[in-house]
């Protein structure tokens, strides 16, 4: 194999190894964001479940302690009661509704009763504690006093924190009888929470400065500023982790996962967050299996990426024989030229296929990367016989989309292997034909390079041709033009190509807008070794070689003109082959 040969392989054989690496460091980065729209998707998620659930509790607790409280508010001795503060009749009023509120809701831990001055008549959860005011301890009742309306809100009181429910009793001319304040413990919250979003564990942290009121000194354990007044045995390995300053952590313990989020704030009536729902989740399935589909995806993509390399190398070692083989046979002292002019046309050849390549693989790539995703997310539920059917279905037309995408890979490399077939064989077909099968190669490279294909046939007689060596001219042609409009950064670029009948036979006429060549240089185009191009991308052999195939293998004509508008500039070039029957 000539020296030259060896390079153009080594370096071709070296850009595809770096395109190997290449996409080996894109996959690692898409991996990273894949876990990371599996993580931020589940974190939103979990945010969203838990907010919704909580708010519903919330809303929830509302209605039932309002409904609850119609029956008391037009009671007109208990009225009364409240407006003497005789707490004695009050608790033998209420200690039966007390009971059987209690059995009805185990949370509901506070039903406290307040005259107008905010002083408390009666504690029905603790009797023996009375007559203690509570103003500037409890804004929640001083609003409730303040508007004589419904309040709800977190607060933490003499008897500890929980969600404050307060009713007020009016009477004529709008006067203020007393409250009705319901208490409901925190633990009830993370009890629906628990139940209601699945496979969670909740604590509740209270802010330490807002427990100085309580009536009983408690040593809560401390989570930075706050005290721990619920919490599950796994908190005792988050804890010493958690930062409460974040509304999300991914936390690693022990060869497990899990999603902590700091979403809920349990408010007061000021809206000040006092205290905080802590919810854990553990992901460890979700860490797994999100490595497991990474390892079979880029297992795969790396198994492709070989076989693109071993077989761009196939290609490579396939054309250059082939090449070789056309040294053997050139009888008229040009193999060298000819062969020349095949090898500086191979990187063209390899950048072609590659445009063809692309939306092919892409479109694998995206299904693949779609299936795993539908298996991930469990999309489907198999235990429904409708899902069954969708699910087969769906996978079934995602594998034969695939199918087809291969397929059109195949078709590429046979296209270019029949078109490096070394075959003098004449055959009789149309122009079009062999038109067509030259812009199969290249017009993924013309789109590429925004320019515009027009197409022109008009001749139907078939011509007696070597059809490879006219496709090799048609190629050559087409790319000249293409090199000179992208050389000079033309927009709105266009290549024709027209077929015409010309009695006895058809000519093909390519023209472009490129500007056309100078009149200087117009008769030397067609010489060895002349080139327009720049020293490094031109070999001047591609015309010299064109004229030989079409002229010389042919009999046919190959000529060359400018064009000009009808103010007389020249605006592009036209090359025309004429072929004839005999």
């Amino acid at each position: 194999m000539p020296v030259k040969l060896d390079k153009l392989k080594n370096r071709y054989i070296s850009l595809a190894i770096l395109i190997l690496i290449l996409n080996l460091i894109l996959r690692l980065y898409f991996d990273n964001q894949h876990t990371d729209m599996m993580l931020k998707k589940e974190i939103n998620n979990l945010k969203s479940d838990i907010t919704l659930i909580f708010e519903d509790e919330l809303k929830h607790l509302q209605d039932s302690y309002q409904f609850i409280s119609i029956p008391y508010l037009n009671n007109s001795k208990l009225k009364k009661y409240l407006q003497n503060r005789d707490r004695e009749k009050l608790l033998k009023h209420m200690q039966l509704n007390y009971t059987s509120l209690k059995k009805s809701d185990p949370y509901l831990e506070i039903m406290h009763f307040f005259d107008s001055n905010n002083t408390t008549i009666l504690r029905m959860h603790r009797p023996e504690q009375f007559n203690d005011s509570i103003v500037g301890i409890r804004p929640l009742i001083e609003k409730t006093t303040a508007t004589k309306m419904n309040k709800n809100a977190f607060e933490v009181g003499k008897n500890g924190v929980s969600y404050r429910i307060s009713v007020p009793f009016v009477g004529e001319n709008n006067t203020l009888l007393g409250i009705l304040e319901y208490g409901i413990k925190p633990s009830y919250f993370a009890s629906e929470l628990a139940e209601e979003a699945g496979h969670i564990n909740v604590e509740i942290l209270v802010k330490s400065d807002k427990l100085k009121y309580l009536n009983t000194k408690t040593d809560y354990e401390q989570v930075d500023d706050y005290s721990l007044i619920l919490s599950e045995t796994i908190f005792k390995k988050i804890n010493p982790l958690l930062d409460v300053t974040k509304e999300h952590q991914i936390l690693h313990i022990e060869d497990k996962y899990f999603l902590v989020v700091n979403n809920l704030d349990l408010k007061s009536i000021d809206k000040e967050p006092i205290a905080k729902i802590i919810v854990s989740k553990n992901i460890t399935a979700l860490f797994k299996s999100n490595e497991e589909f990474l390892f079979y995806t880029n297992l795969t993509n790396v198994a492709l990426l070989l076989f693109m390399s071993m077989l761009m190398y196939y290609i490579f070692n396939m054309y250059t024989k082939k090449i070789k083989a056309l040294e053997a046979i050139n009888i008229e002292n040009n193999k060298k030229l000819f062969q020349h002019s095949k090898l500086a046309q191979m990187g063209e050849m390899i950048s072609m296929i590659a445009h063809q390549w692309r939306q092919p693989l892409a479109g694998i790539s995206a299904i693949s990367i779609d299936l795993n995703m539908q298996l991930e997310l469990d999309t489907y539920n198999l235990d429904k016989k409708d899902e069954q059917e969708e699910h087969k279905e769906y996978f079934t037309n995602s594998l034969n989309q695939i199918g087809t995408l291969t397929q059109s890979l195949t078709s590429t490399i046979d296209d270019f292997r029949n078109f490096y077939k070394i075959d003098k064989q004449i055959t009789k077909t149309l122009l079009s034909s062999t038109i067509e099968k030259a812009l199969h190669i290249i017009q993924s490279s013309l789109k590429v390079d925004n320019i515009k294909l027009i197409q022109e046939y008009n001749c139907s007689t078939e011509i007696d041709i070597i059809e490879n060596e006219v496709v090799q001219v048609v190629l050559n042609i087409i790319k000249n033009a293409q090199d000179n409009i992208n050389e000079k950064k033309l927009k709105n670029s266009e290549i024709t190509i027209e077929i015409k009948d010309i009695g006895n036979g058809c000519s093909i006429e390519i023209s472009d807008n490129g500007g056309g060549i100078r009149n200087n240089i117009m008769e030397n185009i067609f010489d060895p070794y002349f080139s327009t191009k720049s020293e490094k991308n031109g070999t001047g052999l591609g015309l010299y070689m064109s004229k030989i195939i079409i002229e010389d293998h042919h009999n046919a004509h190959l000529n060359v003109k400018n064009i000009t508008s009808p103010q007389g500039e020249t605006t592009g070039v036209c090359f025309s082959l004429e072929f004839f029957n005999n």
